[in-house]
């Protein structure tokens, strides 16, 4: 099959053997079972086909170099993958295999205020002109470190409501046209869901895409912030170790596991169990910060708008921050908004199975409320 030859059986020294035998192993010790072989015109082609991929790749084969062909690949890799996706509306972005996520929360920044691309994503932003559409590209050859902290006091000093304030709030981050280039892009933060005419009049639903969103605190966790665990009584965790309490694999390369790798603040010794007392892994962000598991991206989102959610990932679902407020289509998740307190358990669900959401189940909710204070509704 593909390239490999066909086997023949053949007479060989008054023998029947199976030529070439690729499939065999064979022995150079018994001429009865002959050592398979690839014939030379299997080679001659495998070399031409090579050397001609070598040539479209721009290269140039010789009989010298070892990666020459990886070589070539690495070259051509940007560009072949814009042309293989440049003519398909639907298949706009490129990034790593298993690599959904490729927007994510910056750990790096200690100001909790930046994002990042992961290495070798593209997509592709299509501007409307009136001479058709033309086609810019994002390409990140290594991760991308974006800096939000301008572009949020921008939005929030351009917004109209709100204004000033970056509590407690939805943005999003557009690619959209760098004007002062010929084909460049740039990233803007914007409070608009639909499009960033507030950062620019320039800026329209025909020349800017959506990339991510996220959400920002709404107010200022202490540093000495906590939360409990319940342990086994021979989990053998002190003051001190640290303990994973999200369940992040340990080799994740975003930082959420070092996130969620938290200290041991206390241990209270129950008959049965250890009361585990920790450092809370938001312990020290402040209020307009961006909240880490918020950061959703294009290829990286729940079905319903992401505003005012985060992801879990113990229970793989996105939740609310906050308590319904709303009603029907207009049932949300919104700081400061009046939240559903004299409706019937049946009305809170329709209104949330308009906006493609529903209630929470009871493993669903005692993981994604662990670290909350208890709140009382009156």
């Amino acid at each position: 099959m593909d390239m490999y030859p066909d086997n023949e059986e053949i007479m060989m020294d008054g023998e029947k053997v199976v030529y070439p035998g690729v499939d065999e192993n064979g022995d150079f010790n018994d001429p009865m079972n002959p050592p398979s072989f690839i014939p030379a015109e299997t080679i001659n082609l495998l070399l031409d086909n090579m050397a001609g991929l070598v040539r479209a790749f721009g290269g140039i084969p010789n009989n010298r170099d070892p990666d020459q062909l990886a070589k070539a690949v690495a070259e051509i890799s940007p560009a072949l993958a814009k042309a293989k996706h440049g003519s398909s509306s639907g298949a706009s972005v490129i990034y790593p295999t298993g690599k959904a996520r490729f927007v994510t929360f910056d750990f790096d920044d200690p100001n909790h205020r930046s994002v990042k691309i992961a290495k070798d994503v593209h997509v592709r932003l299509d501007i409307t002109t009136p001479d058709g559409t033309e086609t810019r590209w994002l390409d990140t050859d290594d991760v991308m470190h974006i800096d939000l902290d301008d572009g949020i006091r921008e939005a929030v000093a351009r917004t109209s409501t709100r204004i000033g304030h970056d509590e407690g709030r939805d943005f999003y981050g557009y690619i959209v046209p760098d004007f002062d280039t010929a084909d460049g892009v740039k990233i803007v933060v914007s409070c608009n869901a639909t499009y960033p005419n507030d950062i620019s009049e320039a800026y329209t639903a025909a020349n800017t895409r959506k990339l991510f969103s996220f959400h920002t605190l709404c107010a200022d966790v202490g540093e000495e912030q906590t939360a409990d665990i319940i342990d086994d009584k021979s989990g053998g965790l002190v003051v001190g170790s640290r303990v994973p309490v999200k369940r992040y694999s340990s080799d994740d390369e975003d930082g959420f596991y070092d996130f969620y790798n938290v200290q041991v603040c206390s241990v209270y010794s129950a008959p049965t169990y250890d009361q585990v007392t920790v450092l809370h892994p938001l312990a020290g962000f402040l209020a307009g910060q961006i909240l880490p598991e918020s950061v959703f991206c294009i290829s990286f989102r729940p079905k319903c708008k992401p505003a005012g959610m985060v992801y879990d990932i113990d229970t793989d679902i996105a939740v609310d921050i906050y308590l319904v407020s709303g009603f029907m289509r207009g049932c949300a998740s919104e700081f400061s908004a009046k939240i559903q307190i004299d409706r019937k358990y049946y009305e809170i669900q329709k209104s949330l199975r308009c906006v493609g959401k529903r209630l929470l189940y009871d493993h669903e909710f005692s993981s994604i409320s662990w670290g909350t204070s208890p709140v009382t509704i009156g």
